[in-house]
């Protein structure tokens, strides 16, 4: 590892601090029907896969708000 860091082949890491941005279910949970509802998409599971989330993710916004 020392060795693959002398030759410049790992780089050192830097500590990054990542803000978690608070999520608002309602507000998805209206996205999310109002798009099922329009007929756009059949079922949670291809809501999901469209918007590239679990199908448990859409069921668990849906069951929040």
């Amino acid at each position: 590892m020392t060795e693959l860091r002398a030759a410049g082949l790992i780089q050192q890491e830097t500590l990054i601090k990542i803000r978690n941005e608070r999520i608002d279910y309602f507000a998805l949970a209206q996205e999310y029907n109002s798009r099922l509802q329009s007929g756009e998409f059949s079922t949670r599971a291809a809501l999901a896969r469209s918007i590239g989330v679990s199908r448990a993710w859409i069921s668990k916004v849906l069951n929040r708000s």
